[in-house]
């Protein structure tokens, strides 16, 4: 088994050339005052290109969590470019039996960071501006539209 420290950085990104790498050395300087940190296209300087409906319905899925959910300091849930502390993901890992993530989509995403939260209430959560390029997308979606939409609804509207 490998040893860690809580210096320890997971960092999450897409595969498809949408996502510029460098942008990393952002969330390395970011995660400094930060527990997870999060490029984010709804923030200052960040953006989709090409997007077509991928952005109105992210714009949705965006609205829909901030209403029902509302994590302090977080504007992009689905992205799956992130940094995490180790220690965090951890936790998560623990206390769920070696399944940190459920959910339906794209909206395990969601499902991790509230998964955080609700772990670790004093989390610090930062977000970066991320460029997604969609026009720079090499092979095809891994979107299944119907699973993410009732993924997002089913933890949305959960009890709480």
């Amino acid at each position: 088994m490998l040893k860690t420290t809580a210096d320890d950085i997971i960092v999450t990104i897409d595969s498809d050339n949408t996502m510029n790498p460098y942008a990393m050395l952002d969330m390395f300087d970011k995660i400094t005052t930060a527990d997870v940190v999060i490029a984010s296209r709804f923030v200052p300087g960040g953006r989709m290109i090409g997007a077509g409906y991928r952005a109105i319905l992210s714009h949705i899925a965006v609205w829909l969590m901030r209403w029902r959910v509302g994590i302090p300091g977080i504007s992009d849930y689905s992205i799956f470019y992130r940094a995490y502390r180790q220690d965090i993901i951890r936790k998560v890992f623990d206390h769920f039996h070696g399944k940190p993530v459920e959910g339906g989509g794209f909206s395990c995403m969601a499902n991790l960071l509230i998964r955080i939260h609700m772990l670790v209430p004093n989390a610090r959560f930062a977000e970066i501006p991320l460029v997604l390029r969609y026009d720079m997308k090499e092979g095809g979606s891994a979107v299944k539209l119907f699973r993410t939409t009732m993924g997002y609804l089913k933890m949305a509207f959960a009890k709480k």
